[in-house]
């Protein structure tokens, strides 16, 4: 398929799943895949019924844990995030290399919690940024701007996808979650 939609879910958030689907179905039919980052074997199973489903074999053990950063930081990513964030911050870490995975010529990524309340046909149409990925830009803080990663369009293969699945690996203690400050 030349269009289609990407979706990850660990344990975790499992259990938005099936509210995600059925909100998704209910304006649209392109092809999902679904990115499985630990789920359970019932959600395995379901999502397999749904779409193409794909198991991505990464450990979560490359995302620095809280008592491996600094209290300084901890207190920032706490600050920017509330103290809750620590559960779902190694599958965001993971939702670069979940894209990787996309079988699709043109991609949407879509977070679970994204409530669909019509047609996504016209976002295919940001996958055609000469950047090859489309994200939307959030308030700025400190000049910097911060990108939104809910929502995400892309072509198979771009670059800066590549980029941005290397600084997650690379730069995971740097940020608190996948929606970085800067691209440089």
């Amino acid at each position: 398929a030349s269009k289609g939609i990407i979706v990850a879910s660990d344990v975790a958030q499992e259990w938005l799943l099936p509210w995600w689907w059925d909100h998704y179905k209910a304006f649209n039919n392109f092809p999902v895949t679904f990115v499985d980052l630990g789920l359970s074997q019932e959600m395995k199973t379901w999502c397999q019924e749904k779409g193409h489903y794909v198991h991505l074999p990464v450990a979560g053990i490359f995302v620095a844990e809280k008592n491996e950063l600094s209290e300084t930081t901890v207190l920032e990513f706490e600050r920017e995030n509330g103290r809750h964030f620590w559960n779902s911050r190694r599958a965001w870490f993971r939702k670069p290399l979940a894209c990787l995975q996309s079988p699709y010529t043109a991609s949407l990524w879509i977070d679970l919690d994204c409530e669909i309340r019509g047609s996504i046909e016209p976002l295919f149409s940001l996958c055609d940024h000469p950047s090859g990925l489309s994200l939307a830009k959030e308030n700025q803080t400190n000049g910097a701007p911060w990108f939104n990663s809910g929502v995400i369009a892309f072509q198979k293969q771009t670059p800066l996808l590549y980029k941005w699945a290397l600084k997650s690996l690379e730069d995971h203690d740097k940020y608190p979650g996948d929606q970085y400050r800067d691209w440089e």
